[in-house]
This record gives C-alpha cells, sequence and structure tokens, in this order.
C-alpha cells in the first residue's frame, strides 16, 4: 500500500507488511486530539483487519475477523468497513451478510495500541431475515 502526496505526485510512505488484497479502507473522520492523529482501517477479501497510524502508516495491530456461526470458509471475506461521526466505532460488513463492530477500548493509547490493539467485535447484526 502506497500513500502519495497527490499534488506533487510525490511518494510519502509505502507499507511493506503484506496484507493481502485491500478491499476496502476508512479514515477516521476527524483528527483526535493529542498523539492519536488519524487512523486508517483496511479490510481484505480474506477476512483481515488492519488499523494504521495514517501520518506514518505504523500499523497499530492486524487481526482476522470470525464469520458468524454456521458460514461457509468461502463466506470470510470482509467487503467494506467504515467508522461512525466520532471515529471510535467501527463498522466491517463480510460475506457472511453480517456487520461486525468494534468499539475503540476506552483506555485506549498510542503506547497501548500495538499490544492491545482494539476490542475484538461486540455485536454481530445480520443482515439476513431470519
Amino acid at each position: 500500500m502506497r500513500k502519495y502526496h497527490l499534488p506533487s505526485g510525490q511518494l510519502m510512505h509505502m507499507v511493506k507488511k503484506e496484507c493481502g488484497q485491500i478491499r476496502d479502507l476508512a479514515l477516521t473522520p476527524q483528527y483526535a486530539e493529542g498523539d492519536d492523529g488519524w487512523i486508517m482501517a483496511g479490510v481484505t477479501n480474506d477476512g483481515l483487519l488492519s488499523l494504521w497510524d495514517y501520518e506514518s502508516s505504523h500499523e497499530y495491530c492486524r487481526m482476522r475477523l470470525p464469520a458468524v456461526k454456521g458460514s461457509l470458509e468461502s463466506e470470510t471475506g470482509l467487503l467494506c468497513c467504515e467508522f461512525d461521526n466520532t471515529g471510535s466505532i467501527l463498522l466491517a460488513a463480510g460475506y457472511d451478510k453480517a456487520v461486525k463492530v468494534l468499539r475503540l477500548r476506552d483506555e485506549d493509547t498510542p503506547e497501548s495500541r500495538p499490544i492491545k490493539g482494539f476490542v475484538a467485535p461486540e455485536v454481530y447484526m445480520s443482515l439476513d431475515k431470519e
């Protein structure tokens, strides 16, 4: 993944870690005061969610989000992700027809992110009619 300065076309950062085929990216809607800055989230076709610091491209964490119980193995991929208006909740929708809701920890700090990352999915909302 590469980040460019658009007016000049100059390469700013390049994430060199293998993170699969990125399907969607989301950026927190507002700049967080202090050291938090902007957080960028990315989801892949194989069900990985990665979180990066937008300015430095440092990867805070990477996790595989589980598919809803009873889903096929081919339904583990993620289609899209989006932050809420506050930037504290991340939604990720997958092939399993469910929306995963992830909440940023209250005690989350830049120092704890590389170790603790984000809370695992708390809520599953199925889009099925069942």
